[in-house]
């Protein structure tokens, strides 16, 4: 067996066509036009005329569209690429995009208001973007905390975030200075809740039990339960609208009368069809679902009416193209058959109407077999405007395949196997045979004499001589190097989509004995399409993955596209390649098969973004070329690395020192961009040595004390600093001397805030900021030193307010982009405090965190607020926050400060 390695050889290149489709997955209104995310989509709608929305802009992006926001004369997007995208929206005619931010983390919720747009990543922190200049976004902070952990949805009014977490309630941010935000409040709601919104003095939000609940927040540090309404199961989101808040639930949209937020009442109802959000412009209320926006007249609340409606094609679970047409497995949508003569703008050109939900589509001559749950209808396509449906055939009951093979449709079954059918009358098919698989069955491909069926839970295939189609007979089980989700045969070989394993190629020129040939592995083949000498093998993390396999022993990469959702399967015609996308509808993509000599484009927005002593950490954004690779990273005009990452960090370097960075983006086939994009930066300088004299990067009002020792440095010798200046909790500093320097000074600052060097929060519960600082210019670096050890000592006190053990005391330490965990161990402890040890990799800026236990902090030591059936009953407290503001958040005080007079400086 021979497993192949990816090769360089990409002689295809991909260039997107056209898209069609895809799943609706936000809206906007905005005076006369509704925005809306579809697929891949940015979509301007023109709804002057609420009868008759049509299409007034489209643009392109990158990935499928999570989330939209409009504010003046843009729109700001979030994708599933992870990037906020902002689009101008001045003529909605003609969009444009303004920028493209690239961002780490998976982006989940999006609010904006005023110069910022708040951003939550990975469910559990909030981004803050500054976005005055919408061409040149800049990310300010970053918010966590360890309590809000699961964070379902957001919104921004006056000075305050509201994040509601779907396991433990409703935060209250101030961000009256963006770059100092600080908690001052929580509600805990016992229902987990997911979309939230704020308007005037209330809080609402829903829940997954179906309850609308209304939160009084006049008094933002005295959060009270107004009321609540029963919308009944699955509710999905809502809005407010004066004193209507209108909700969208699988029972249908909800119009629930909140004008006394103590006793709401519903007003009307109307069947939304499984609408999922909701915007309202004027009287009217636009809802979407997967495949369609409704325009609903609410003139009069208690009488809901449609006014209009605008169809998407949505979903796509398959796609067969013959003679510039597309034919759609669209589900319980039925059979799409798409006008591809200009594939610049594909039209619908009929929708054929089922009974039951279309899975699989197949052509051969003039007719389409589509597969549903239990058989096969035949659709005669002569005229494809006008197909007529011939004749349908009930089977079995779960149908996963099918395959055309002259006068015999081959189906399979999941459960009982293969059927084989006499189509040569298409108008009466019939059932002439079937053969019972020894297992589970998911697929089927015939060649000659033989049909080929796949099992998915066995790791098998099984060979049946099919000579005799009424009686078809077994012939040899193959056992397969992993699962088979996929099979397609072409001359003397059967390929494999076998899942994490990659492509199975097997020689099958005698089919009663196969040979593995080669395994070509990629992150997880899930189907593969052979046509000419390329197989088309779909990926669930690259994409379409072709292979070049002219020599099916040896494959080699030919080229790679990502359509940014799930796809689901391909067609082939002339030089095009018809992706059919679970989540993006149809994507044209064209295939240059000369060899791509054109490179990509540059880097953009190269800069140093994080500077210390010791660092530096540069920063940019890739080009957006489908086929682009990676950068070439070159320091002070040295190679040093190849990576497809946003950024690159250069460590142990000298204090005063100035570096230079050096790109060239490179594509997939190699081609490189011969343009230069250079950022230089210099390191900061701490000056520790000659009088005594200590100067500092902090704050002088930062300080809180500091504290000096001197040893002597001889080579190969262990050295140990010791601190004994009272309040100082740093006990020694040692590390292994490598070199005879002398006399070395070594500094500690205990800070009353986070360092001004550092731009994010550590994890956890901090119990202090410090900087170590040894020697002068750079020394402290891997030439000089050796197994750096910190030993220092915490209060009990601290330990016991805080309900944290001792082994969860961790020490972090700042590497210049983010903080790592170093290695720390209880050393011992006395009636006042607990010791510890931790190995750092170097000094710089530290921290000592510990991570609490939510359960038992929330019920003990936060003084929640919770919901009660009598809230006047409840005890009055002169401000339950105190206790938790004090400990929790004192070390934000001073980094506001820090922020304001960096900027002043």
């Amino acid at each position: 067996m021979i497993t192949s390695e990816t090769g360089s050889s990409l002689n295809i290149n991909f260039e997107f066509v056209s898209h069609f489709g895809g799943l609706i997955s936000d809206v906007v209104v905005a005076e006369n036009y509704t925005y809306i995310g579809q697929g891949q989509d940015f979509v301007v709608l023109n709804t002057s005329n609420i009868t008759d929305p049509s299409p007034a802009g489209r643009l392109n992006t990158f990935s499928l569209i999570k989330e939209i926001e409009i504010s003046g004369n843009y729109a700001y997007l979030t994708d599933f690429e992870n990037s906020l995208l902002i689009v101008n929206i001045t003529h909605p005619s003609s969009p444009t995009l303004e920028s493209r931010f690239n961002l780490t983390g998976n982006l989940t919720n999006l609010a904006v208001t005023g110069n910022y747009a708040y951003i939550v990543k990975e469910n559990n922190s909030l981004l803050m973007v500054d976005i005055s200049d919408p061409r040149s976004p800049a990310l300010v902070e970053v918010y966590s905390n360890p309590y809000i952990t699961s964070i379902s949805d957001l919104d921004v009014a006056g000075n305050y975030t509201y994040l509601l977490d779907r396991n433990n309630g409703l935060f209250i941010v101030d961000i009256t200075n963006p770059r100092y935000k600080k908690l001052i409040n929580m509600y805990d709601n016992v229902n987990k809740s997911k979309d939230l919104g704020v308007w005037g003095n209330y809080a609402y939000l829903i829940n997954e039990s179906g309850f609308l609940e209304i939160l009084d927040i006049s008094d933002p540090f005295n959060i009270a339960l107004a009321g609540s309404y029963d919308v009944g199961i699955l509710p999905y989101s809502f809005t407010v609208e004066e004193k209507y808040a209108y909700v969208t639930s699988l029972s249908g949209l909800f119009i629930v009368d909140i004008n006394d937020p103590s006793s709401p009442a519903l007003k009307g109802i109307y069947n939304s069809q499984g609408a999922k959000r909701i915007d309202i412009e004027d009287n009217y209320a636009y809802l979407i679902s997967d495949n369609s926006l409704m325009i609903v007249d609410i003139t009069e609340p208690s009488y809901p009416i449609i006014g209009g409606r605008y169809d998407s094609v949505g979903k796509v679970d398959s796609v067969s193209v013959k003679d510039n047409y597309a034919y759609l497995a669209k589900g319980d949508e039925g059979l799409l058959i798409v006008d591809l003569n200009d594939l610049s703008v594909p039209k619908i050109a009929h929708i054929c109407d089922f009974d039951n939900y279309i899975y699989n589509v197949y052509l051969v001559d003039n007719y389409a077999y589509a597969t549903y749950e239990n058989g096969l209808a035949l659709v005669n396509i002569t005229d494809p405007h006008e197909p007529e449906i011939v004749s349908t055939l009930n089977i079995s009951a779960n149908i996963s395949d099918v395959v055309i093979a002259g006068n015999y449709a081959y189906v399979m079954d999941k459960n009982t196997g293969l059927a084989i059918l006499d189509i040569s009358v298409p108008s009466s098919p019939s059932l002439i045979s079937n053969y019972k698989s020894s297992d589970y069955t998911k697929n089927v491909a015939v060649a000659g004499n033989y049909a080929y069926i796949s099992h998915e839970n066995n790791n098998s295939i099984e060979i049946l001589n099919i000579s005799v189609p009424s009686s078809p007979v077994f012939e040899n089980i193959y056992m397969t190097p992993g699962s088979v989700y996929g099979i397609a045969v072409a001359g003397d070989y059967a390929y494999l989509a076998s899942g994490e394993k990659g492509l199975a190629i097997l020689n099958i020129s005698n089919p009663s004995s196969p040979k593995l040939m080669n395994i070509y592995s990629t992150d997880f083949a899930s189907d593969v399409t052979i046509e000419g000498n390329y197989a088309y093998v779909i990926d669930t993390e690259k994409g379409v993955v072709t292979l070049d396999i002219t020599n099916p022993s040896s494959p080699i990469i030919a080229g790679m596209y990502k359509t940014g959702g799930g796809i689901k399967s391909i067609a082939t015609s002339g030089n095009y390649v018809y992706i059919a996308d679970m989540n993006n509808g149809l994507v044209i993509i064209c295939m240059q098969t000369e060899p791509d000599r054109i490179p990509p484009a540059s880097v953009t927005d190269l800069k140093g973004n994080s500077i210390g002593p010791t660092w530096i950490n540069w920063t940019w954004n890739n080009p957006d070329d489908a086929d682009f690779s990676h950068v070439m990273i070159y320091i002070d005009g040295t190679f040093i690395t190849n990576t497809s990452d946003v950024f690159y960090n250069l460590t142990g370097i000298s204090e005063r020192s100035t570096h230079t960075i050096s790109t060239k983006s490179v594509d997939f086939s190699g081609n490189i961009n011969t343009t230069w994009i250079n950022n230089s930066a210099t390191t900061y300088s701490i000056n520790t040595g000659g009088s005594g004299r200590i100067e500092t990067l902090e704050d002088i009002a930062n300080l809180e004390l500091k504290d000096v020792d001197t040893q002597y440095l001889g080579i190969n010798s262990f050295v140990t600093y010791e601190f004994t200046r009272a309040g100082d909790f740093i006990d020694s500093v040692s590390f292994f001397s490598l070199r005879n320097t002398g006399r070395i000074k070594s500094t500690i600052e205990i800070l009353k805030d986070r360092s001004k060097l550092v731009k994010i929060n550590p994890e956890g519960v901090v119990y202090k900021y410090f900087n170590i600082w040894v020697g002068d210019q750079g020394f402290s670096s891997p030439a000089n030193i050796a197994d750096p050890k910190i030993n220092f000592k915490v209060d009990r006190s601290w330990l016991q307010q805080m309900r944290v053990s001792p082994e969860n005391v961790k020490l972090q330490m700042y590497n210049g982009v983010t903080w790592e965990v170093m290695p720390t161990t209880v050393k011992g402890s006395d009636d006042s405090y607990i010791f510890f040890e931790a190995y750092p990799f170097g000094f710089s800026t530290f921290a000592i965190t510990a991570q609490t236990t939510l359960k038992s902090t929330l019920e003990d030591d936060m003084p929640i607020q919770t919901k009660s059936d009598n809230i006047e009953s409840r005890p009055q407290t002169s401000n339950p926050w105190t206790t938790i503001v004090s400990i929790f958040l004192i070390t934000a005080i001073g980094a506001g400060y820090l922020f304001l007079k960096k900027e002043k400086d």
